[in-house]
């Protein structure tokens, strides 16, 4: 099993050594923008098999590479733990989505059985729903009569893509340094 020397301050703040053993293709987090000597960014990046023979043993072409000159690391930024690129390492990052925007441009109509409707002329989040009239007034879907607009429909992922893509909030998190141990 690899040994890895990480330093830190204790806490009367002098500069600690210390050695964890760690398992070749662990992915560990750090609150450092350097990796430690024996590990590597989580990256995405190709590396050469006979350079990292360790590291293709232990993960091998599960992220990528042709399996006999190379293999790639995983990529592990800017995921849900938040870490890599977009953020500085170390940096809390918000929970929070998009404000969800839209207009509506009213008008009015009367039909045949006198009520007032209204319609849009929808931007950003609102669309037109259509909906077809018959004599008496009353909608009927695939009728032959004029499309006349009496609802309003709202999707907020006609705003921003980030609305309908997860079934969930991502929560707020802090940007770490992932790297995978390779000696």
């Amino acid at each position: 099993m690899p040994l890895l020397e990480l330093y830190g301050k204790n806490p009367d703040g002098a500069i600690d050594k210390r050695v964890i053993a760690g398992m070749t293709g662990w992915i560990i987090f750090f609150p450092t923008d350097t990796p430690p000597d024996g590990t590597l960014v989580c990256n995405g990046a190709e590396l050469s098999t006979s350079a990292y023979p360790e590291l293709y043993g232990a993960i091998g072409t599960k992220y990528g590479g042709n399996g006999t000159a190379t293999f790639r690391l995983p990529k592990a930024e800017d995921v849900i733990y938040a870490a890599g690129a977009r953020h500085a390492v170390g940096e809390a990052v918000s929970e929070g989505l998009p404000d969800i925007t839209g207009t509506i441009a009213s008008r009015s109509y009367s039909i045949s059985d006198g009520n007032m409707i209204w319609a849009s002329n929808p931007g950003s989040a609102f669309f037109d729903y259509p909906v077809i009239y018959e004599g008496d007034g009353a909608h009927v879907a695939g009728a032959s009569g004029a499309p006349g607009y009496d609802r309003v429909g709202f999707s907020a992922a006609k705003s921003n893509s980030i609305y309908g893509a997860s079934a969930h909030v991502t929560p707020a998190g802090i940007a770490l340094l992932p790297c995978i141990v390779y000696i």
